[in-house]
């Protein structure tokens, strides 16, 4: 029979023993996890051949109408030509938020949450704007179908709110907003778990706007951009490219009514799992529409004639307005800020013998 120090002395060695194989099949699996997430990332699923299930689609309309003709062009890409684009890819399609009885009843309940508790002016049928019962400097518009809104404090006629120096490092106002957010459940998970960015911004008091601001210490205020995840390893994009109408700005201010001085939400849900195939234009074909004159430029940047290009690439276009149908587009990323957009769908696409 064993000795209870024999006992003791295997129960010791048997744990030792576990807990290194435990600890090395954590770092084995977790090996073989990420051997599995980079053999996929390099070898993507293949795009189904088009299937055009949704019929023609509606042209994008894009924001701006800036003709990329404005200006003459260089590439200058690693490739030194043209991507080769994936012959097809997904649309998804967008369901709409369709009408309620309820409507007007969650919006207030939505506004009330935030403080507005007075009765709303219609600016339509579907948008209500509030007004804050302690300060008419902060208000809300909401649409009440699908909730997007506005909200914003007039800061121009409050500029003590900057005084303070409280205002928080990016990392800080990231944390602080997401908790802000979903603690008041105004952000749908999809947005606050997407991609954010922030920018750093300083008032002119001249102008009363914002520019970019070089560092902290010169800081007035701070901005928080909220995008979507990519879809199919493709960026989804927004009409100002790195500036997402979905975003919240922070003060320095202590006071919350004062501190958030804007949020703005439009987001339009996207069924992931109801798609079409269509076939897109080559790379080749997209460089020569951008000359044509045939794509749109969403930033000039501090370009003036020549733009040096050097980046072409998938994204889907993220719109401001209500659309049916995610879609594929071109991007060209230039010098100096420059960005255009183009639809990536062949609409001529060539018939199979």
């Amino acid at each position: 029979m064993a000795t209870l120090t024999e006992t003791a002395y295997y129960t010791k060695k048997i744990m030792q023993w576990s807990a290194i194989g435990l600890v090395g099949f954590l770092f084995l699996r977790f090996f073989v996890m990420a051997g599995i997430e980079a053999w996929k990332n390099a070898h993507p699923e293949p795009i189904a051949p088009p299937n055009l299930a949704y019929g023609t689609l509606p042209e994008i309309v894009f924001p701006t109408q800036t003709p990329s003709s404005t200006f003459t062009y260089t590439l200058e890409n690693i490739e030194g030509k043209p991507p080769n684009a994936t012959p097809s890819a997904k649309v998804y399609f967008m369901p709409k938020k369709a009408a309620s009885l309820l409507a007007p009843a969650k919006a207030r309940e939505f506004a009330q949450k935030l403080g507005f508790t007075d009765d709303a002016q219609l600016l339509s049928p579907t948008r209500y704007l509030f007004t804050d019962p302690n300060t008419t400097l902060r208000t809300l518009d909401l649409d009440i179908i699908n909730l997007n809104f506005s909200l914003k404090y007039d800061f121009t006629k409050d500029l003590s709110i900057f005084d303070n120096a409280n205002l928080p490092n990016q990392d800080r106002a990231i944390s602080e907003a997401k908790n802000f957010l979903q603690l008041n459940r105004l952000f749908s998970e999809e947005m606050i778990n997407g991609k954010t960015a922030t920018t750093l911004l300083k008032l002119n008091k001249n102008t009363m706007e914002f520019t970019r601001a070089n560092s902290l210490s010169e800081s007035d205020a701070v901005r928080i951009d909220f995008f979507r995840k990519d879809l199919d390893s493709i960026p989804v994009l927004p009409p100002g490219f790195d500036k997402s109408f979905t975003h919240i700005i922070l003060s320095p201010a202590a006071e919350q009514n004062k501190r958030i001085i804007e949020i703005g939400y439009n987001y339009q849900p996207v069924d992931y799992n109801d798609f079409a195939t269509y076939p897109l234009i080559s790379g080749t074909t997209a460089w020569k529409a951008l000359g044509e004159g045939k794509a749109t430029v969403v930033s000039t940047g501090t370009n003036q004639g020549q733009v040096v290009i050097r980046k072409i690439y998938l994204g889907y276009f993220d719109s401001l307005q209500v659309q049916n149908y995610l879609k594929p587009i071109f991007v060209f990323e230039g010098d100096n800020g420059f960005i255009a957009y183009l639809s990536a769908i062949n609409t001529e696409p060539t018939p199979t013998p």
